[in-house]
């Protein structure tokens, strides 16, 4: 039994939410991020894509010197049609 004027231990607190603009500024970080992994992809993408075009142009000369098909060369090289 308490004793009287004894005080009782403070409840728990709940938990503070986070004020709208703080909750903004989280979100634009987190955004920002997700911005600038996402541009950084695009961009391996393009590099990627630039370095596939040249690989198919040489392969197609290389077929034109050889008096073969691209088809060939690709067969030859171990690739697939699809890459």
């Amino acid at each position: 039994a308490l004793e009287q004027g004894t005080e009782l231990p403070a409840a728990p607190r709940a938990p503070q939410h986070k004020s709208e603009s703080e909750s903004h500024d989280i979100f634009c970080i987190c955004r920002g991020f997700v911005e600038q992994e996402l541009d950084q992809h695009i961009e391996l993408l393009h590099e990627y894509n630039d370095i596939k075009d040249i690989a198919q142009t040489l392969l197609g000369r290389l077929a034109g010197v050889r008096g073969v098909t691209t088809r060939d060369l690709y067969s030859h090289f171990g690739l697939e049609l699809d890459d």
